[in-house]
């Protein structure tokens, strides 16, 4: 009976022990503050790495951004060449370099897109620090995308064109013939490069109008497509213009020869001759053991020379002087056999020489003419002497005369080209 009354008084004392450890609460909020502290500095380090994270992600879309326009804007034509990749690094790495906030293993990369845009994307890998000590993640790799685009709304262009003669040469200055290299095939392809980038950036529901004006020493503006009228208005513009040009010095005396033959004579080769020599002999032309004397003079056995006949009409700078030599003539007939002796004749050509009253050319005069162009801008065909070569025609009255009056002037033979005004200005 004792022993179980013990037994009973020892229980009661244990639930008695923890009733009241139930009940006593002092000393507890340091327990829970102890227990609690590790989770709360996973929680903090974890919003800290995660903060951290976002804000590289955010400088990494930044620098991306600003790459891809880089390289959209460096764009040549419509293909991303080396020039343009290697700008838009630039600007990438400038706005986030490589240990940015202790980010490593970053990179950079821009490439076409099917409409000719530029698309880039960017990569970094982000440590982390409290999160790699509780859940062992020791980075993380964040990775954006970026593109650049043209985008046209509304839009004018007019395209203004080099097409002189340099342009037919290489960039070095050599001589390309307008081939492959040189830098008018450049152009060609500049310009198709051009319209293929804006079309392609082009909304469906814009408009782009692209006009070109080529131009060497004039430009052509053309004629209002709706009217079929000139654009430019025949008062805006001048009634003379001065040139670059030339005029020609139409000054040479030109002769008309009257000739007078006096009587034959006849001469016979001493010696047997060929039949071929024997025309040479008639026409006074040198042979094997026969050599006419190089004069014209009349007064000389072997005058005249290869029998040249005196010229009826010449143009010369000053009065010649009367012309007078030997023309000669084969007088035996052929043969093919029998005798080889030939005979010939000869007779004196006394030329005099009187001014007919017309003038050659004598040479060119480049410099600034000042012509009218008020006809001519009005639509009425002007003859003007467009040939690069001297002139052959004659005019009555000595002078100098530019490439109108040249087939204007009184008494003008030169032969011209008609010309009308086709909208070209200079």
């Amino acid at each position: 009976m004792f022993k179980s009354n013990a037994g009973n008084r020892n229980n009661g004392d244990n639930r008695g022990l923890l009733a009241r450890l139930r009940r006593d609460t002092s000393g507890n909020t340091l327990a829970m503050i102890a227990m609690a502290t590790i989770p709360l500095a996973g929680m903090v380090g974890s919003a800290v790495d995660i903060g951290r994270g976002y804000l590289i992600k955010s400088r990494l879309q930044q620098a991306c951004d600003a790459g891809a326009l880089a390289a959209r804007r460096a764009m040549a034509g419509s293909s991303l060449d080396t020039a343009a990749i290697d700008l838009g690094n630039k600007f990438f790495n400038v706005n986030f370099s490589n240990n940015t906030a202790g980010s490593t293993n970053v990179s950079f990369a821009v490439n076409n897109t099917p409409d000719n845009q530029v698309q880039g994307v960017a990569n970094a890998r982000v440590p982390f620090t409290i999160t790699k000590a509780l859940w062992g993640k020791p980075y993380v790799d964040l990775q954006v995308s970026c593109d650049a685009r043209l985008e046209i709304s509304n839009t004018d262009v007019m395209m203004v064109l080099d097409v002189t003669g340099s342009m037919a040469r290489c960039p070095d200055d050599s001589d390309c013939d307008s081939g492959p290299g040189s830098k008018i095939v450049g152009l060609r392809e500049a310009v198709l490069d051009f319209f293929d980038t804006i079309e392609a950036a082009t909304s469906a529901d814009a408009r782009f109008r692209i006009g070109f004006v080529p131009y060497s020493s004039a430009v052509n503006v053309g004629t209002d497509p709706f009217t079929n009228q000139q654009i430019l208005e025949d008062d805006w513009m001048v009634d003379e213009w001065t040139y670059q040009s030339r005029v020609a010095n139409m000054t040479t005396a030109n002769y008309d020869g009257t000739t007078v033959f006096g009587p034959w004579t006849s001469q016979t080769h001493s010696s047997t001759i060929s039949n071929t020599n024997c025309t040479r002999y008639g026409n006074n032309q040198s042979f094997s053991g026969y050599t006419p004397a190089a004069t014209n003079n009349a007064a000389t056995a072997n005058s005249n020379p290869n029998n040249v006949q005196p010229p009826l009409a010449i143009a010369v700078p000053t009065p010649p002087p009367t012309d007078v030599r030997r023309v000669y003539e084969r007088v035996t007939a052929a043969w093919g056999s029998g005798s080889r002796s030939c005979t010939r004749r000869w007779r004196v050509a006394t030329t005099t020489y009187v001014a007919n009253g017309n003038f050659s050319f004598t040479n060119w005069d480049y410099r600034p003419v000042t012509l009218n162009v008020e006809t001519f801008r009005g639509g009425t065909p002007v003859t003007a002497y467009t040939a690069n070569t001297a002139p052959s025609g004659v005019v009555t009255t000595p002078g100098s005369y530019n490439m109108v009056e040249l087939i204007t002037a009184p008494g003008s033979t030169v032969v011209g080209a008609s010309t009308a005004y086709d909208g070209c200005v200079e």
